[in-house]
């Protein structure tokens, strides 16, 4: 009898420690997954604050350049050569005091490229095979920056010219990614901006780059090991779930789109798994989000101190965290 009370009760022993330890698998399995959630979700809103604050930018500079009048002038006077000297000396003036180079371009009311700030080899190349998204202003007279596939992907501000009634044309500003990018480097992760293949033919810039799986990677620079990673990727499983776990990196996805709400690519993160932990901590030192925020917080001082009006109390706001657990799932547009 003492035999077999002593068998179960080291029966019920092995089951309760048996469960205790599949609770406690359990239980760090979860805390693992949010954690990479809580990752993502901070990823995904650090994103698009930098992409929103490269379109602000873009299109404030774009405007600025729509209401310059030696600029209608040259459209309006058919004047290819004034409009690229005017063009180049704005940019090299801006690069020499903010030590930034812009890119800006004109293109006429039939879609022709009129002038460029870099140079003035192709003034009167038809562009109407690369810039379908210029048809909006048919329609529209409103000003607009998105992201865009034309010979390259890039965020592209672009502000039409009247005169009365007359389009004389349009002003841009093409920007790159390498700002935030160079952003998120910052943190020790990798940012890929990948373009669809489908882009093949219309971004002829982009043809000689190197591709993972059905994408051209849009970035000048990369890191091999982040690469080597990427290119082990499911995109599957990336694009439906948002987050793939490789052997020893994570990558987390955000969808990309044009102004059309077209699918044109996906910004990806590339993160060690050992990093991991140093971001989705929640205590205000080495939180991530908190740091992008104050980060902000501190650029957007700067800038007070120059424009002299800005109201910060929106900058000034305590921070929203997923705290019930839903994930974010992002589309930059």
């Amino acid at each position: 009898m003492n035999y077999f009370n002593r068998k179960t009760i080291s029966f019920i022993f092995l089951s309760i420690i048996s469960i205790f330890l599949i609770f406690l698998w359990r239980l760090q399995s979860e805390v693992k997954w949010q954690a990479i959630f809580d990752v993502s979700d901070q990823l995904n809103l650090a994103l698009k604050g930098q992409i929103d604050k490269q379109k602000a930018d873009a299109l404030s500079f774009a405007i600025v350049l729509s209401q310059n009048r030696d600029i209608i002038e040259a459209f309006d006077k058919d004047d290819e050569d004034a409009a690229f000297n005017i063009l180049n000396k704005i940019m090299k003036s801006v690069q020499e005091h903010t030590h930034k180079l812009v890119r800006t371009q004109m293109i006429t009311a039939d879609f022709h490229l009129f002038a460029r700030s870099w140079d003035n080899i192709y003034a009167g190349m038809p562009l109407d095979d690369y810039r379908k998204d210029l048809l909006n202003f048919k329609t529209s007279k409103k000003p607009r920056v998105s992201i865009e596939v034309a010979r390259k992907l890039t965020i592209m501000a672009t502000v039409p010219i009247y005169k009365g009634d007359k389009l004389l044309g349009f002003v841009e500003v093409l920007d790159t990614f390498e700002e935030t990018t160079s952003f998120f480097q910052n943190f020790g992760i990798d940012m890929y901006i990948l373009m669809d293949y489908d882009f093949y033919d219309i971004a002829v810039l982009m043809q000689n780059n190197p591709t993972v799986g059905n994408y051209i990677i849009s970035n000048r620079s990369y890191n091999s090991l982040s690469l080597d990673a990427l290119n082990k990727v499911d995109f599957n499983i990336l694009k439906n779930q948002h987050i793939f776990i490789g052997k020893d990196r994570y990558t987390f996805y955000v969808q990309m789109k044009n102004s059309v709400g077209r699918d044109v690519g996906m910004f990806t993160f590339v993160m060690p798994k050992d990093n991991l932990n140093n971001f989705a901590s929640k205590d205000e030192e080495n939180s991530f989000l908190i740091n992008f925020y104050r980060k902000n917080f501190y650029d957007v001082m700067k800038k007070e101190q120059y424009s002299g009006g800005q109201d910060l109390n929106s900058y000034n706001q305590p921070l929203i965290y997923s705290k019930d657990k839903k994930r974010i799932i992002g589309t930059i547009k």
